[in-house]
C-alpha cells in the first residue's frame, strides 16, 4: 500500500562502461517481493533508463498484487528500456499514462509472465504512447482505448517534458 505521487525523476541512468555492460539502470520504481496495493501517480520520468516495474521476472510466482499506475509522464530521447513493466503481477491498473520514448526502445508498456494465482496482469487502459504495448511470456491483460501512435508535436513541449496535450492534436 505504498503511495508514490507527484515526484520528478530525472536522469536516472546507468553508466555506459565495463561495470554495467548493458548500460541500463533498473526501474526507477520497483515494487516486488510480494508487494501489493501500490499507487504510483502523477510522477514525471525525464531521461530515465526505465520507469515503473510491478513485480520482477525472476521473482515469486505472484510478485505484485493489485495497485495502480496512473497519470504519469515519461519522456526520453536517449537509450533506455520500457517505461512501464508488469512482471508476475496480477490485477494491476495501468491508466492514463503518457509515454514519449522517441523509438529508444521497441515498446513502451509490457506485461509478462502470468502471475502464479492465475489472475491476469491487469487492465491497461487509455494510455497515450509513441510505441506499442507488448504481451510477453504468456501473460494476460485487458487492453482498451490505448493510443500508441503519439507524436512529440502533439504536446506543449515534449523535449521539455511538458506532455500536456497541445490544442488541436489528434488526441485532444
Amino acid at each position: 500500500d505504498w503511495v508514490i505521487r507527484d515526484n520528478i525523476f530525472r536522469n536516472i541512468r546507468a553508466p555506459h562502461d565495463g561495470v554495467n555492460p548493458d548500460g541500463i539502470a533498473g526501474a526507477v520504481i520497483l515494487m516486488w517481493h510480494g508487494a501489493g496495493g501500490t499507487i504510483v501517480e502523477g510522477n514525471r520520468f525525464i531521461e530515465c533508463d526505465m520507469g515503473i516495474q510491478f513485480g520482477n521476472p525472476s521473482g515469486a510466482a505472484t510478485d505484485h498484487t493489485g495497485g495502480i499506475i496512473r497519470n504519469n509522464f515519461f519522456y526520453r530521447s536517449g537509450d533506455g528500456d520500457v517505461a512501464i513493466s508488469l512482471n508476475r503481477a496480477s490485477d494491476a491498473l495501468v491508466l492514463h499514462n503518457t509515454i514519449v520514448q522517441n523509438q529508444t526502445f521497441p515498446w513502451t508498456i509490457e506485461y509478462r509472465f502470468q502471475a502464479g494465482n492465475g489472475n491476469p496482469s491487469g487492465t491497461i487502459h487509455a494510455n497515450l504512447t509513441d510505441g506499442p504495448i507488448v504481451r510477453r511470456d504468456g501473460a494476460d491483460a485487458a487492453l482498451s482505448a490505448n493510443l500508441t501512435q503519439a507524436r512529440p508535436s502533439w504536446f506543449v513541449n515534449a523535449a521539455g517534458a511538458d506532455l500536456h496535450l497541445a490544442a488541436g492534436t489528434a488526441a485532444d
